[in-house]
């Protein structure tokens, strides 16, 4: 929310808790307006309304990428499970706005599913799992497409993407890769002298893994 609101040229907020509406008001990244109640609202009636309108001196445009904005947030309701997330596009005009919705019960597995549904899929279910450690925890999802596709490989931490990747998809490639070799060995699936790599596991795999902490 800082990072927004110093790259605004206008940045509100609007917060329904303990029966009252409060509003602040940021110009230029400072602040405009106290923190002050606006309005009394139900008790029951909770929930924040951020706007901003971003600074074109810090942008190659200040306009807003639709179809980037709707990928972040389709990527937020896989990311907390349950939760239902609305778009409405009213850029053209309110009579004609657009607007589309998302939300995921089941997460990274019924994101995964959508993303390789189109193509032949091992296994079948995308493979997933979640391990949480002092205060920390990963998940994943993992599917293979054999005869190839569009590969989407995505990570995340704490909700912001990782278009790098991270020391949480290092760990994921190292472990299923470790944990391939040994299956293999132990089956006796590869040619003498034949030792699987990185490359085998990874170059038809899609994934998606997120990392909170």
């Amino acid at each position: 929310m800082s990072v927004v609101n110093a790259l605004s040229e206008q940045f509100e907020v609007y917060i329904k808790r303990d029966g009252n509406l409060h509003h602040m008001a940021f110009k230029d990244g400072l602040k405009a307006t106290e923190l002050a109640v606006k309005d009394t609202v139900g008790k029951r009636n909770t929930g924040t309304t951020v706007k901003f309108l971003p600074d074109g001196q810090y942008f190659d445009s200040p306009r807003v990428s639709i179809p980037r904005l709707k990928h972040v947030l389709r990527a937020k309701a896989v990311l907390c499970s349950g939760l239902l997330v609305k778009f409405i596009d009213n850029t053209v005009s309110e009579d004609k706005a657009q607007s589309e919705e998302w939300c995921f019960e089941d997460g990274l597995i019924d994101y995964l599913r959508q993303a390789t549904n189109e193509y032949e899929t091992l296994p079948a279910e995308p493979f997933s799992g979640s391990v949480s450690q002092n205060g920390e925890g990963v998940d994943w999802a993992v599917q293979w497409l054999p005869e190839g596709g569009e590969i989407m490989a995505e990570s995340y931490v704490n909700l912001i993407p990782t278009a790098q990747g991270g020391t949480h998809v290092a760990g994921l490639r190292t472990g299923l890769l470790e944990a391939l070799r040994e299956f293999c060995e132990f089956r006796s699936l590869l040619p003498r002298g034949i030792k699987l790599s990185g490359e085998d596991i990874w170059e038809r795999c899609a994934m998606f893994c997120p990392l909170r902490c």
